[in-house]
């Protein structure tokens, strides 16, 4: 079945790749969990029907490092919703997700490691406060996403927060609309009910976490995978104050594994 977004996009601004790029590698094999599922690569070519598609191209990536564009800092204005599609493995009742103030690291959790399934959570953005249930938080007009391991380090959106100051998150982005079949048999094991469909809209982004420490994992980046409907990330060049308006904010879905040391 397919699962309707609720999105009113009203302005964003285009992720785009500038001069002096960097993007972090992602592994195309090696996947401590295996294959099926694989790496990112294998997860997205498996729920894009599309075996030709590259996590590791420019064309499908916020840069990660660099001039203009970046993955790493984040802008959204008035209010969003918040849906966790699916949670797998071992470590489902661990990680926390959320988004954070870049100035203190103080966090407003999202979702906790007991979500699971269709969860909604509403995000509302008032005068720089976020608030999520009962829960606020001050942050300005731009914050980080982070993931919390509980039993490991908290891994930030933004890579010189990061306690090895490398990059844990990487970006990827469509500019048309597409279909994520999360019944791919490419999926193995993972892959849901069939006939089970999520729409990744142009505009949306989908951010990937590893959720070890990318110094010794296995940099597959496929432990959470999130879908963000268009919330703009701001590019420095080019940014006009105010001149973004709320959009709704989706979580889609996420692949957690078991955690090795």
């Amino acid at each position: 079945m397919k699962y309707p977004f609720q999105v009113a996009l009203t302005a964003i601004f285009a992720a785009t790749v500038t001069a002096g790029a960097a993007l972090t590698p992602v592994a195309t094999s090696g996947s401590s969990d295996g294959s099926p599922p694989g790496t990112l690569v294998d997860v997205m070519r498996s729920i894009l029907n599309d075996p030709s598609y590259d996590a590791n191209a420019p064309v499908n990536r916020v840069q990660d490092t660099g001039p203009g564009v970046t993955d790493q800092v984040w802008t959204i204005h008035d209010s969003a919703t918040a849906v966790l599609i699916l949670e797998i493995a071992g470590n489902r009742n661990i990680n926390r997700f959320g988004i954070y103030n870049l100035s203190t690291k103080e966090t407003l959790e999202i979702f906790s490691g007991t979500d699971s399934g269709l969860v909604s959570q509403s995000i509302t953005f008032t005068g720089g406060t976020a608030t999520v249930g009962a829960n606020s938080l001050a942050v300005g007009n731009q914050f980080g996403f982070y993931l919390s391991t509980v039993n490991g380090p908290t891994w930030y959106s933004r890579q010189s927060d990061n306690p090895h100051g490398l990059d844990q998150m990487v970006t990827l982005k469509t500019d048309e609309n597409r279909t994520l079949y999360l019944d791919a048999a490419g999926l193995g094991s993972w892959a849901l009910a069939a006939g089970t469909q999520l729409d990744w809209k142009a505009g949306e982004y989908l951010l990937a976490w590893e959720d070890l420490a990318v110094t010794g994992g296995d940099k597959d980046y496929q432990d959470m995978l999130i879908k963000v409907s268009a919330v703009p990330v701001p590019e420095p060049s080019t940014y006009v104050a105010g001149a973004l308006a709320l959009v709704p904010l989706l979580l889609g879905l996420r692949w957690r594994r078991i955690r090795r040391d």
